[in-house]
């Protein structure tokens, strides 16, 4: 069996892609407190455990939304955090639901986008642009080349 070894270029990458992929695990447990299940019964915790993955679902589709405008109209980059807090805060996504009025909350969303809800500019490059910057080593994994320390072995 012919193992692999990559470049530091290619580990490089993949950390940065895996924390990417735990970042929302983070984010979820840290404000959406999906860790924390109260009572011992299982339909409880079954309903618990459904609403709060839907909330997810929804929140996730909000805040692509908000990420897409912040790019495309104003160049920036969204703020998880803030944005989910934004959405804590007075319990908009519930009221919005409950009311029936997501219009509202969508434009009040794309109203606060630039002021209250974006990163700060910065002179470093965001975690984003870093991983669209390495992309390009991803093609190493497409190829089926021998690495220099394969022709020793």
């Amino acid at each position: 069996m012919r193992q692999a070894v990559w470049a530091a270029e290619v580990v490089g990458t993949v950390y940065g892609l895996r924390w990417q992929i735990e970042l929302p695990f983070k984010h979820w447990k840290a404000l959406l407190q999906i860790h924390v299940l109260k009572g011992t019964r299982p339909e409880r915790i079954t309903c618990l455990l459904y609403g709060r993955l839907l909330t997810i679902v929804l929140l996730n589709m909000l805040s692509a939304y908000a990420s897409w405008y912040a790019a495309h109209h104003l160049q920036r980059e969204i703020s998880l955090h803030k944005f989910s807090n934004w959405m804590k805060r007075t319990g908009r996504l519930s009221t919005a639901i409950h009311t029936g009025k997501l219009d509202t909350l969508l434009s009040n969303l794309i109203s606060d986008i630039p002021k209250m809800l974006c990163k700060q500019k910065r002179k470093r490059k965001t975690s984003r642009q870093l991983l669209d910057d390495k992309v390009h080593y991803l093609a190493h994994f497409l190829e089926d080349e021998i690495t220099p320390l394969d022709k020793h072995a």
